[in-house]
């Protein structure tokens, strides 16, 4: 039951974003401010100017320009996860998160990877653990 249909693995725009991540954090902001314009000219409409500064960057602006770049293509969860923010972002944005004890686990460390199926773990040979928090 395959398919033939054209699947994205990739896309100009997020090699952009992920430069300019990179970029900013290895304290080249204007380099990351070049990245982060190309993506906004491609989507501005005729006549506007989105351009921003130096000023205007940070790892919260990035995430948000990811945010509207690839909105629906599932990227946002490892985006938050990757940069520290999934906590802080969930609280802040999810109604149903009251506080950050939502992620805490059973043994008292945040959940914020995925768990591993109890099935894998006891299938494989070697010594495989949980994830923290289940």
């Amino acid at each position: 039951t395959g398919s033939t249909r054209d699947v994205i693995l990739a896309r100009v725009g997020e090699s952009y974003l992920v430069a300019a991540e990179a970029y900013y954090k290895a304290g080249n902001t204007d380099k990351a401010v070049e990245r982060i314009n190309v993506v906004r000219k491609r989507a501005a409409a005729a006549g506007y100017d989105m351009s921003i500064k130096a000023s205007d960057v940070s790892i919260d602006f990035i995430l948000d320009e990811r945010a509207r770049e690839l909105a629906g293509e599932y990227h946002r969860w490892m985006d938050l996860k990757r940069t520290g923010k999934l906590i802080e972002y969930a609280v802040k944005y999810n109604p149903n998160i009251i506080g950050a004890d939502y992620f805490k686990g059973v043994d008292g460390q945040n959940k914020i990877l995925r768990p591993i199926p109890l099935d894998a773990i006891n299938l494989n040979q070697a010594k495989v653990e949980q994830n923290p928090g289940y």
